[in-house]
């Protein structure tokens, strides 16, 4: 069908399927859907209800893909069971474009958008369900939003400068805006920023619940008021997730610690914390924001500090020095670190830890003897903490002992001379050095002999004692010495 309209007196009804290629129009008349208990759907390019038409979705579902618009208090489910209208276009919203009120059934009504929603005046959309899937939906200053139920936003933007009488679940997206939320705001997974455009403005909530996956931004550009953004609770906060400050340009590079801004107070009570402080961009000289909880003034605030603590970082590895002999004791230098850590120390002995040993020194015992010894520093200080082992140190085995037996030498009575009797009687072997005489001789008997076949000396005449001297020392020149004469 390429398109229906439906005028004044005019009636559509019945259960099954109804396409149109072209627009959906319902000026007059009614629409039942669903009727007979019989799910019907209709899709088509474009889809309008007037203020004169009336659509009772039994159940059921609309599908759109273009753009939608309802300008009827009829346009609702009449009886318990749910009926929708999508519109999956992400270039149109739906939009309400009559004030007044929107649905009095008692079905839920659920109608979602790939575009947003638009609305003018004040509305009343009572019973109806509101999923944005994407585009944008923008509440004006003086305009109200109202709803039975909720406004799930699950992609997208919605900014809030007007009122909405709703409650609003971010599951993603952007919820902004200088407005008020009347219901709940419940952050489960997206980002909630008070003010418009990145500038600072204040967002009013009956309370604010923000689970671990939500993040809270605030954007910062000073420290007095209208500096700085406000998400202010009537009631009470519950907090967990990110809290994600955006300092502007200039006072990022003017920060000072100290300085503070009230972003959150509440009315009620306060749960929980904030599990991470991020900054957009670097405030001067490293120094950070941090997240303050001051109960007593029932707010929650950011407050410049100090730059927040480093883990320390080993530069130079832990030494071991000492003996490596069972008794003596090794003393482990912890290194070099930076962050001006404290020190833990735990002994190894082969890569297991050796019970007890939690000093910087380590007395040897003989169970280390074979063994590799290495010692463990762990630096710890505000920021964190950090390891590092030292060399090892052999410790060697024992030594193999030697034993040494002392031996006796017995004195024994020397043999009966034997052998050829020599000089006084003596055999050779028996002999013993005795003095030597000098042998006294002229100059003619000190020169050299004659010739190599003489073969002697000319002696002057000798002693008995002589006679050996002059034997001793032929046989050392291997010649034989003639003319020997010896006086007795």
């Amino acid at each position: 069908m390429a398109s229906l309209e439906i005028d004044p007196g005019g009636t559509l009804a019945g259960p099954g399927t109804l396409a149109v290629g072209g627009s959906f129009s319902i000026t007059g008349g009614s629409i039942g859907l669903d009727n007979n208990a019989v799910a019907p759907t209709i899709s088509s390019e474009s889809f309008s209800a007037t203020n004169s038409g009336s659509i009772q979705f039994y159940a059921g579902s609309v599908t759109v893909n273009g753009p939608a618009s309802i300008n009827t208090k009829y346009f609702d489910s009449p009886d318990v069971r749910a009926a929708s209208l999508t519109d999956i276009s992400e270039q149109y919203a739906v939009t309400f474009v009559q004030p007044g009120a929107y649905g009095a059934g008692d079905g839920l009504m659920t109608i979602t958008s790939a575009g947003g929603f638009s609305i003018s005046g004040t509305t009343d959309t009572l019973n109806y369900q509101l999923v944005q899937t994407g585009g944008n939906t923008v509440v004006q200053p003086g305009e109200v939003f109202s709803q039975g139920d909720t406004l799930d936003l699950q992609s997208g933007t919605l900014q809030d400068d007007g009122t909405m009488n709703i409650g609003v679940d971010v599951t993603g997206g952007t919820l902004e805006g200088t407005g008020a939320i009347s219901s709940e705001l419940i952050n489960n997974s997206g980002t909630v920023i008070p003010g418009d455009d990145g500038e600072p403005g204040t967002l009013t909530v009956p309370s604010y619940l923000q689970a671990a996956g939500g993040t809270l931004a605030i954007p910062v550009n000073g420290t007095g008021a209208g500096d700085f953004s406000v998400l202010e609770d009537s009631g009470p906060a519950q907090l967990a997730g990110t809290l994600a400050l955006e300092p502007d340009g200039t006072f990022a590079g003017s920060a000072t610690p100290g300085e503070e801004v009230e972003f959150l107070p509440y009315a009620d009570s306060l749960t929980g914390t904030f599990g991470a402080t991020t900054v957009s961009q670097p405030l001067q000289n490293t120094e950070s924001f941090s997240a303050l909880y001051d109960t007593a003034g029932s707010q929650v605030d950011a407050i410049v500090g100090q730059p927040a603590p480093q883990a320390p970082v080993n530069t130079g590895p832990p030494v071991i020095s000492g003996n490596t002999v069972p008794g003596d004791v090794l003393t482990c230098a912890p290194g070099t670190w930076t962050g001006g850590p404290t020190f833990a120390y735990v002994w190894e002995r082969d890569g297991s830890l050796i019970a007890g040993a939690t000093s910087d020194t380590y007395t040897l015992t003989t169970a280390d003897q074979g063994y590799t010894l290495t010692c463990v520093v762990t630096g710890t200080n505000a920021g964190g903490d950090a390891s590092a082992t030292s060399a090892g140190v052999a410790i060697p085995t024992p030594s193999t002992a030697v034993t040494t037996t002392p031996t006796t030498t017995t004195p024994t009575t020397a043999p009966a001379p034997s052998g050829k009797a020599g000089v006084h009687g003596l055999g050779r072997s028996d002999r013993r050095p005795r003095p030597r005489p000098a042998v006294a001789l002229s100059a003619r008997d000190r020169r050299e002999p004659r010739s190599p076949t003489t073969r002697g000396w000319r002696f002057r005449q000798a002693s008995h004692g002589d006679l050996d001297v002059a034997r001793h020392m032929a046989r050392r020149s291997g010649r034989v010495p003639v003319g020997l004469r010896v006086s007795c």
